[in-house]
């Protein structure tokens, strides 16, 4: 049943907890049951006394270390991907304006936002009818703004959630949104060095 319901060509599998009585849950994964490719995505056995409902809850409570260090690999390799394209490929964007850009070109395959991003997008109209974006800090007012084109003072026209802001225009375009802890060095450096907000391109634009 396993097989048929979660091998990778039916059906989308980031990892399998497998818990049970002992010793069965260990003659289940040493005899040959699972799917090879199952197999490989075993993230832990875990002792669980029942096998009800209340049994897979308890699982799932029992892996929760587990499933914590396999979030911080999944963002570890997704980092290490950012990167290896930022220092020797062409595929890295990073920072609001960038990664924004590239966002409404429909050219960033993967968003990597910082889970300790806490920042609003403040959007400003000139009286020339120019358009203006600003990040700030959520807790602080709305600072001074001139237009980046004709020097004016433009009018805040909104401000919202710099998360919701994104992801609205990554999920029109039909990118992927990952939120990357910092309980890892290059976790840190993306909210400390690129400001919260980076992406990994499908093909490179030249923002």
């Amino acid at each position: 049943m396993a097989n048929d319901l979660m091998v990778p060509e039916r059906h989308e599998v980031d990892g399998v907890l497998v818990g049970g009585p002992s010793p069965t849950k260990d003659e289940f994964l040493d005899g040959d049951y699972l799917h090879h490719e199952l197999g490989e995505k075993v993230i832990g056995k875990f002792d669980v006394a029942y096998t009800d409902e209340s049994g897979l809850s308890d699982l799932v409570d029992s892996a929760g270390d587990a499933l914590a260090d396999q979030e911080v690999m999944q963002d570890k390799a997704e980092m290490e991907e950012f990167f290896a394209e930022l220092h020797g490929g062409d595929l890295a964007t990073y920072g609001f304006g960038p990664t924004r850009e590239n966002l409404v070109l429909g050219s960033v395959d993967r968003l990597l936002i910082s889970e300790e991003l806490r920042d609003d997008v403040v959007t400003y109209e000139c009286p020339d009818g120019h358009t203006d974006r600003e990040l700030v800090d959520r807790r602080s007012d709305t600072p001074e703004h001139t237009c980046d084109e004709c020097d004016a003072e433009p009018e805040e026209i909104e401000r919202e959630d710099a998360i919701e802001h994104l992801m609205a225009i990554a999920d029109s375009r039909g990118t992927e949104t990952k939120f990357i802890s910092e309980d890892f060095e290059k976790g840190e450096q993306l909210l400390n060095a690129f400001g919260g907000i980076a992406g990994i391109l499908r093909y490179s634009t030249g923002v």
